[in-house]
């Protein structure tokens, strides 16, 4: 091989020689040097930026959700809720009614009682009435009676025996009232 490369002119592009070699392993000295600070210098640091950033994402995914974890749980509380207050409300309305029904049962039974009561008083102040007028007619027929046969012994009865009758009248009246 070294006879090939030394057969080579001046202006060769490419030589296998001792000088290609030497600046080739200088080359891959340095690229290896240079990958080791590189490597050092900005891969490390990266790494540990990119490591950090990926902690922190998590960080983040993580809060992010226990957060809705207790978004759900909270969600969840505020349903129960929800439909433990539609449940009391239907309960405070039912009774609502129910007490509703029962004062309108109250009062209509009590109007019931005072319309009975009103009748009764109304019937016993009617029959306190008739009877009333059945004593004014009976005094009315009395006195027309007591007038008539006043006018009927003054004219064919002497004073004696007008006040015997008149007595007798009066005697029989008094009993008739008592008894009635």
């Amino acid at each position: 091989m070294t006879l090939l490369a030394t057969a080579m002119p001046e202006g060769r592009i490419l030589g296998l020689d001792a000088q290609t070699l030497a600046e080739l392993a200088v080359q891959w000295v340095n690229i290896i040097i240079l990958v080791v600070v590189l490597y050092r210098a900005l891969y490390k640091p990266m790494r540990k930026f990119m490591d950090a950033r990926n902690a922190r994402i998590q960080g983040q995914l993580d809060h992010a959700a226990a957060e809705e974890a207790k978004a759900i749980a909270l969600r969840e509380g505020y349903d129960q809720k929800l439909k433990s207050i539609e449940a009391e409300r239907e309960d405070i309305l039912k009774k609502a009614r129910e007490l509703g029904v029962k004062r309108t049962d109250e009062l209509i039974s009590e109007a019931r009682r005072e319309a009975t009561s009103i009748h009764r008083r109304s019937m016993e102040e009617l029959r306190m009435e008739q009877q009333n007028q059945r004593d004014d007619m009976k005094r009315a027929i009395i006195d027309i009676s007591t007038r008539m046969a006043g006018r009927f012994v003054q004219l064919s009865m002497d004073q004696e025996t007008q006040d015997t009758y008149v007595d007798k009248a009066l005697e029989h009246l008094e009993e008739s009232l008592w008894y009635e």
